[in-house]
């Protein structure tokens, strides 16, 4: 039986085996060392085939395929490198195998080793928006919703700042000035009230921006707020102006009866006047 040029020699001498120093590894160690170790070996002619094989990761995150390994002693030890590749990507753990097949005139004594590759390539945190206008009223509740794109990993702090314009502080209210993310969230909503008080007064003009101090994320983007003019104060009514008094009414009858006095009181002094006589 051949093997990539060599022939197998009827019969097999010795053990040969592969080890480890670990089976975790992340991208940034460079390389993975490996051991391998022989004794009993009558053959000169013997060999050793070590390969790697994919069970999740590709060719961008190792750089060995196989290799052929002479064994001209009767005992002795290599060391081989498998060189690790440092990518960009956001992966899971994944996984290979390494181990020793083929053997030309030696027997094999380890089973394949399942080495765990980490990345060190996390999911960004995501940067947190907010956008649009809002035209609304006194007495009405609005909905704010703050976005977080571009990832979720991690918490973030959202402040919400107001920047009045023709509005003052006396005119809203919000459920929180400040938003907390936290891992996987991708949405935080934010109930703004517009109060409804009784003073007359005009278009109310006011907006909505939010910022963060997080070095891995962003905040950006603001609402535009207009609250329609409010509570017109009541029309004043004209104060009841007192009637004039109908001179032909209760001022005639008063001085109609002055009169029949007087006429009553002549007629009673000429009849006495007229019986003295």
């Amino acid at each position: 039986m051949t093997f990539n040029g060599y022939v197998e020699p009827i019969s097999k001498s010795g053990q040969v085996e592969l080890s480890v120093l670990n089976d975790t590894y992340e991208e940034t160690d460079g390389s993975l060392t490996i051991l391998i170790n022989w004794n009993g070996v009558e053959n000169p002619y013997s060999s050793i085939e070590v390969y790697t094989k994919n069970i999740t990761t590709d060719s961008n995150d190792i750089a060995f395929d196989k290799r052929r390994i002479e064994i001209n002693t009767a005992s002795g030890s290599l060391t081989l490198e498998i060189e690790l590749l440092d990518d960009d990507l956001i992966e899971e753990t994944e996984t290979f195998e390494v181990g020793l097949r083929h053997p030309v005139g030696v027997n094999l004594s380890s089973e394949p080793k399942v080495i765990s590759l980490f990345s060190n390539d996390l999911e960004p945190k995501g940067n947190v928006q907010i956008s649009g206008s809002i035209d609304t009223n006194e007495g009405s509740v609005e909905t704010l919703t703050l976005a977080r794109i571009g990832g979720t990993r991690g918490v973030i702090e959202v402040d919400l700042i107001i920047t009045l314009d023709t509005a003052s502080q006396n005119d809203y209210e919000l459920s929180s000035d400040t938003v907390t993310f936290q891992d996987g969230e991708i949405t935080k909503d934010v109930s703004l009230t517009i109060i409804d008080d009784t003073l007359e007064e005009g278009v109310e003009r006011f907006s909505i921006e939010i910022s963060t101090s997080d070095q891995e994320s962003s905040a950006s983007g603001s609402v535009s707020v207009t609250v329609s003019a409010s509570d017109s104060q009541p029309t004043s009514q004209p104060e009841a102006q007192p009637q004039p008094q109908n001179e032909s009414g209760g001022g005639s009858i008063g001085g109609s009866f002055i009169f029949l006095s007087i006429i009553m009181f002549a007629r009673r002094y000429r009849v006495r006047q007229f019986s003295k006589t």
